[in-house]
């Protein structure tokens, strides 16, 4: 245990439960070395706050570890995912849904987010739990009693629910822009997966919302985003129906070659390499330009995403890749 923490081991561990969330969502320096931070920060204010003693703020820093691990740089994406959801629902055997209502749907509402973008486990059962846990989460996020978390519960569920967080001007582009944007990203991302309805006009709705979204999310002011943005334009582009094929490859490259201003190899490793597959699939089906050359970009392409895709950290994508380029 540090030193200072036998002192006054109470405020000890409340500053560290607070740096977390603040190395969290700190702009400046390393956004990998600010994680680590964080959950150095909760694992020392865990050497105070334990289960049995401080139950509230012990289940706050599992929620807290939760967050970090699901956007985690460092280590195994898949893995990192797997210990977001150990936490949470650690927390959620204990924590009392009458007593602490609000910290409840918070841990409900994160856990759905794990599930969202968990790499293990059945895709469809992921998805299946992470609906369920948005619905229990909105039994106490209720629009009258958070407003705020309802809205953000309602638009991670699905299509349906991003819309009514818009109609009921929960999120507005005026008084909520980054909440808005993100509203506007995620409908993208339903309507470009979307199995009902026309194909093709889901995609031309799906574009519609990233562009949207890219009317907040501006590099200046939101880097990160902004690339996400870029990385999900592009692969709608890249799948469109409508509109002329040519141009439409064009704009996929495009908007891939901007996500790697921000998605660079060395601070976004694993978005980098899924950047440069998705330029591979552009190149390979490219129109434009000599298709000899195209060709060679899509290989080179390919081969650099392999740098980081290994086959014993990622082995399903190291396959995939490799199929790929056998084609």
């Amino acid at each position: 245990m540090a030193k200072n923490a036998t002192v006054v081991p109470e405020i000890w561990a409340n500053i560290q439960l607070n740096l977390a969330p603040a190395y969290r969502n700190r702009i400046r320096g390393n956004r990998a070395d600010n994680q680590e931070k964080a959950i150095a920060a909760c694992n020392n204010a865990l050497l105070i706050y334990t289960r049995d003693s401080f139950l509230q703020q012990w289940a706050t820093l599992q929620n807290n570890l939760g967050l970090v691990y699901t956007d985690r740089i460092t280590g195994d994406k898949a893995e990192n995912i797997e210990k977001s959801i150990a936490c949470y629902e650690t927390a959620l055997k204990v924590v009392n849904r009458a007593q602490l209502s609000e910290l409840w749907g918070s841990l409900q509402n994160n856990l759905g987010n794990a599930y969202l973008v968990r790499i293990q486990g059945d895709e469809a059962q992921n998805l299946e739990k992470a609906i369920a846990c948005y619905q229990v989460a909105l039994q106490v996020r209720t629009r009258s009693a958070s407003p705020y978390y309802w809205a953000s519960s309602q638009f991670t569920e699905a299509l349906d629910c991003l819309r009514a967080a818009l109609q009921m001007q929960v999120f507005t582009r005026d008084q909520s822009p980054e909440g808005w944007g993100k509203i506007q990203n995620n409908l993208g991302i339903v309507y470009r997966d979307r199995l009902a309805g026309d194909k093709a006009e889901n995609l031309e709705k799906a574009i519609a919302c990233y562009q949207n979204a890219l009317s907040i999310r501006t590099r200046e002011d939101f880097p990160e985003l902004w690339a996400q943005t870029q990385f999900n334009i592009g692969s709608a582009y890249r799948h469109r129906l409508r509109g002329d094929a040519a141009e439409n490859v064009e704009m996929a490259i495009a908007a891939n070659q901007s996500a790697l201003q921000v998605y660079t190899k060395t601070a976004f490793p694993q978005d980098w390499a899924q950047v440069h597959i998705n330029l591979a699939n552009a190149y390979l089906h490219r129109i434009h330009g000599d298709r000899s050359e195209n060709l060679e970009k899509a290989i080179a392409a390919h081969q650099g995403a392999l740098q980081v895709l290994t086959k014993e950290e990622y082995p399903r994508q190291w396959a995939m890749t490799h199929l790929n380029l056998g084609k």
